[in-house]
């Protein structure tokens, strides 16, 4: 443990990078990729009651991100013993990212109701002269636009794949690190798409599109999968895809190069097809990569906050014991 000063306040630097906070006789401890949930979570309310009256179901949504605070501060007060606990502790951002991004299919509109992509597609054609999604007409194929489909599905699992080499070999603060900063690229791209809600131009630029993308295997069913899970999102602006593969190739590189070599021939190309698949426009993903940077700044000063002993660089042994 190493103190910061006070009889209420420490710092736990064990297997795991661990914030502990003393409240009167209550001993808290927080994992570090909760302190972005929990502030992520506070933001959602605080925008839910400025939009009250727009939601259609404002209760449901307050319990339903209460309940997730609740749940987070049950987890810090009473320490899991339970290896399962332990894995679900670990990875619970499983289950509640994807449910964060469904809520703002009905949220987004509620708290911001017009859309910007007017001023994208201006963007675009100020930057290239023409349509991100009209020029790569040009090099359309089905065997590329099956093999590019491949690659934006990927975005699925190459977090999982990095996070699971890292709890496999247990290194486990490093484990916490990564969940971290793949967690704020999610939190920050999702306030984004509040702050720019944009459909993207499938929607706002299908009339212009003279050749439609066809593959050669499956790419109509995982699209048509995707489109259901996901809903209609104003997800567009910044590219999340984007901003969480170059969150990826930052750790990927820096701490495990090898792990960096198998990811990157999925990665590359994943960034490409979200405008080759008319998810994204050009501009899109220029902002997606500036996310990137501003995800990595912010939760390296947040370690650097929080555990001021603990570096990266330098921590490559395994962590010990689990979590």
């Amino acid at each position: 443990m190493t103190g910061v000063g006070n009889e209420t306040l420490g710092l736990k630097q064990q297997a795991t990078l661990t914030y502990s906070w003393r409240v009167g006789g209550l001993r808290l401890e927080f994992r570090v990729f909760d302190v972005p949930t929990l502030l992520y979570l506070i933001i959602w309310i605080v925008l839910m009651l400025s939009a009250w009256e727009r939601l259609a179901s404002p209760w449901f949504y307050l319990v339903f991100h209460l309940l997730f605070i609740t749940n987070i501060f049950l987890f810090a007060a009473y320490p899991v013993q339970h290896p399962l606990a332990g894995f679900f502790r670990q990875f619970y951002l499983v289950l509640y990212v994807p449910l964060f991004f469904t809520a703002l299919h009905y949220l987004i509109p509620a708290v911001h109701p017009r859309t910007i992509d007017s001023w994208l597609i201006r963007w675009d054609l100020i930057l290239l002269g023409d349509h991100a999604t009209v020029l790569t007409e040009k090099i359309t194929y089905p065997l590329l636009t099956e093999y590019l489909q491949w690659c934006y599905t990927s975005f699925y699992f190459l977090p999982a794949v990095v996070a699971g080499v890292l709890y496999s070999r247990k290194q486990f603060r490093h484990l916490d690190y990564f969940i971290t900063l793949i967690a704020m690229g999610f939190y920050l791209s999702y306030l984004g798409y509040v702050i720019f809600p944009a459909l993207g131009p499938r929607f706002f630029l299908a009339h212009l599109q003279q050749i439609p993308l066809k593959g050669v295997w499956a790419f109509d069913a995982i699209q048509n999968t995707l489109n259901s899970l996901e809903n209609i999102q104003w997800d567009a602006f910044p590219s999340g895809h984007t901003a969480i593969v170059l969150v990826l190739f930052y750790y990927t590189f820096r701490y495990h190069r090898k792990l960096f070599q198998w990811i990157f021939p999925f990665g590359a190309p994943l960034i490409f097809s979200t405008v080759y698949l008319r998810y994204h426009y050009f501009v899109d993903v220029v902002a997606g990569g500036l996310l990137a940077l501003v995800t990595i700044r912010i939760t390296n000063l947040l370690i650097r906050r929080l555990f001021p002993d603990w570096c990266p660089a330098t921590d490559t042994h395994h962590g010990g014991a689990g979590p």
